[in-house]
């Protein structure tokens, strides 16, 4: 056997016996966990993340099935999608329901009449486990995502009388033990469960594939989304969950380029993070390359323009070579000569930049039509806003830097036309 093949099967066998190793239990984060994260340098906001199934009804015993996110006060995807209502306050434990929820729960038909749900309390009844029934079913490869209340009694009694009917099935003494020792941790028909009612203080829509960026994987489906005080409300509500702590938290940082040193502490606090700061990292390096690639292109051609300005004004002077003796024949000294033609070249560069800030301001209506089109017949975003930027230090530092470059390309030519002899000129025009 080679050494390099000893050396491969060596760290694959490491790499087996470290991955056989038993991991230590997720670390939670707890609320003295989310406020160190929050007293973070630029960091916003820290929300619990979580999803929860269970049940909501009016009090009059009208179920349906939900599945329950978080949301922040301040999300801004928050407003866009409200239909009716208003963000929670501060510390305010509420909910928001879904529109569709609200014709299903409410049989609500008319845009008009949404509004009425609102302030009015929903009960919610969150399974702290699995659902009992919907495991039942799996096992049995049923497919029933929705149970009528009837289907719900008869399963949950299945359920309570199984643990009695296992103990009938034949088994060898060894296997009746281990069953028995299982058996005698089951609580039939003990399913915890945290209820609570809650205000509705807003009706909000789904999102459309058309509104996604690049970065999103999907429209995140939900009936009921909780306010980050109820959340807290709620999930603590399950005994031992204080001790646990939450199993993930949305971190939002106030600007991007901040979002790398922000999750680097995070994981010095020994939490695992997840974010698009490599991909940004890359897009930001990308980006540079083609800035600095459009910046040559633009140096070159700007060399090419200061060299024709130059050459025009040098034809400008010979042209105008008895002129330029006339006027020193009568007094005018050659400094004022030189500031004439300087004066001519800052005039030329002047009204080429505002020419060309308007021209490319006119480019921007179907330049804007055309990158809306591209982007949204090749991908399910759809823009909201022009993908051309005009920054104020732009628009003042461009036709500056043109002035002073036509003003340079000047230079040549007008020292040229100050050095004119008056008496020469003269005898050229006779």
């Amino acid at each position: 056997m080679s050494a390099a093949r000893r050396q491969r099967l060596r760290e694959a066998i490491q790499e087996r016996a470290s991955e056989s190793v038993s991991q230590h239990p997720p670390l939670g984060i707890t609320e003295q966990k989310a406020e160190q994260i929050k007293s973070l340098p630029h960091v916003e906001n820290v929300t619990p993340s979580f999803t929860w199934n269970g049940q909501i009804d009016r009090n009059d015993n009208n179920l349906n099935w939900i599945l329950v996110r978080v949301i922040s006060e301040d999300d801004p995807s928050l407003l866009r999608r409200l239909v009716a209502g208003r963000p929670a306050k501060v510390d305010e434990e509420a909910i928001y329901v879904s529109e569709y929820l609200v014709y299903q729960l409410w049989n609500i038909r008319d845009e008009e009449q949404v509004v009425t749900v609102l302030d009015r309390p929903a009960r919610l009844n969150l399974s702290v486990n699995r659902i009992g029934e919907a495991n039942l079913l799996a096992l049995l490869n049923v497919s029933r995502p929705n149970l009528s209340n009837e289907e719900q009694r008869v399963l949950k009694k299945l359920i309570a009388a199984l643990p009695t009917a296992l103990t009938q099935v034949q088994l060898e003494e060894a296997e009746r033990q281990i069953l028995t020792t299982l058996l005698q941790q089951a609580k039939p028909g003990q399913t915890p469960a945290v209820i609570r009612s809650l205000p509705v203080v807003g009706v909000f829509r789904d999102v459309g594939r058309h509104e996604l960026g690049p970065w999103d994987s999907g429209p995140l489906v939900c009936d009921v989304m909780l306010s980050t005080a109820a959340a807290r409300s709620l999930f603590y509500a399950v005994p031992g969950r204080a001790q646990t702590g939450f199993p993930s938290v949305s971190v939002r940082v106030d600007r991007e380029e901040h979002l790398r040193r922000v999750e680097e502490q995070i994981r010095e606090l020994g939490f695992a993070t997840f974010s698009f700061a490599d991909i940004l990292d890359q897009i930001r390096l990308n980006s540079l390359a083609i800035q600095i690639a459009c910046s040559l292109i633009a140096i070159i051609s700007l060399t090419v323009a200061s060299l024709g300005i130059t050459n025009t004004m040098l034809m400008s002077v010979l042209e105008r070579t008895f002129e330029i003796g006339v006027m020193k024949a009568t007094g005018a000294q050659n400094k004022e000569v030189m500031q004439l033609f300087l004066l001519e070249g800052l005039l030329l560069g002047s009204v080429g930049a505002v020419l060309g800030l308007i021209s490319a301001w006119l480019f921007t209506f179907p330049g804007d039509h055309l990158a809306h089109w591209l982007i949204e017949t090749r991908s399910p975003m759809k823009l909201d806003q022009s993908v051309f930027l005009f920054r104020w230090w732009s628009i003042t530092l461009v036709p500056l830097c043109i002035c002073v470059l036509t003003t340079l390309a000047a230079l040549y030519p007008a020292r040229r036309a100050a050095r004119i002899d008056p008496i020469e000129a003269l005898r050229q025009r006779g």
